[in-house]
Formats: C-alpha cells, sequence, structure tokens
C-alpha cells in the first residue's frame, strides 16, 4: 500500500462523507508532503513503546536495534525497567511490562535485512553506527535482535 493510500485510509475514516474534489485536494497536499520529505510517521513511531518489544533476559538499560516488517524496518531503541508503581506502565488503565522502549530513529531497509558473510544479524549502516557511539558514550550495552536472535554488539571507542 503507498503512503498516500494509507494517509487517504486514515482520512476516510475522519470524515467518510469527503466529496471527489476534496478526496483529490486531500490527496494532491499528501503527496505534496511527501515530495518535499515532511515527515508523517504512525504514532507508534513517535511514542514510547511500553512493552520493551520483548528480549526481557537482556541487561536494562541498553541500546538495541530490533528487526521487524519482515527484516524491512530496523527500530532503534532505549530500554528502561520501569518500577511496579511507575504510571508509564498504564496504558488505559492495564497494567503493561516493567520494560520501556524509548525510539531514538528507525530506518527501512530494501531489500530486506539478512545474516552478513559471517552469520551475523546485519545492522542497517547509519543506525548501526550511531548505536555503537551512543553506547561508548553512555557506557551501555548494544544488541541487536531480530526473530528470536540477539547479536552483542562491540564496543567501540569515540573521540
Amino acid at each position: 500500500m503507498s503512503d498516500v493510500t494509507e494517509l487517504m485510509h486514515v482520512a476516510m475514516q475522519a470524515d467518510p462523507e469527503m466529496t471527489e474534489r476534496e478526496k483529490d485536494a486531500v490527496r494532491r497536499a499528501f503527496r505534496a508532503l511527501i515530495a518535499d520529505d515532511y515527515l508523517i510517521e504512525h504514532k507508534s513511531l513517535a511514542c514510547w513503546n511500553r512493552d520493551g518489544a520483548g528480549y526481557e533476559e537482556l541487561p536494562v538499560p541498553r541500546l538495541q536495534l530490533r528487526w521487524t516488517d519482515g527484516g524491512t524496518i530496523c527500530h532503534y531503541e532505549l530500554i528502561l525497567r520501569l518500577q511496579s508503581v511507575d504510571i508509564r506502565r498504564e496504558v488505559g488503565g492495564e497494567k503493561r511490562s516493567c520494560f520501556m522502549a524509548i525510539p531514538m530513529g528507525w530506518t527501512r531497509c530494501s531489500p530486506p535485512v539478512e545474516h552478513g558473510p559471517d552469520g551475523k544479524i546485519r545492522t542497517p549502516y547509519r543506525d548501526g553506527r550511531h548505536i555503537e557511539w551512543d553506547a561508548a558514550q553512555l557506557g551501555l550495552p548494544a544488541y541487536v535482535v531480530w526473530r528470536g536472535e540477539v547479536r552483542v554488539l562491540e564496543k567501540v571507542s569515540v573521540s
């Protein structure tokens, strides 16, 4: 599904009685925003992911790259442990996991991620460098995770 089609679906849910002329104007506006690289992201990519995205056996706090969508999107996250009384554990009045993933960035890759010649999960270039630099600066462990597989990222020195 194209970006414009996805955005039109959202717009039609908000106003199902749009005229054809209004729909055409909205489509043109969405195309112009996309052409100018204006960022329009789903709120799940812009707000905290309170379930911590699994991998509870790994140390916390940590930095992680987490592949989704069949290896086409890599989420760069800071994982924190929440206290049992922390209000951030509640979503709609329901208590959730004690782990919280805070988005630090994301990368879309095509073709999908594969294991490198060494058999290890690959990292996207840009966020792969970011996680190395941030882990060194913050003194946090860093991982890349995909389909239950975990790879520890080597520590680098930062000047």
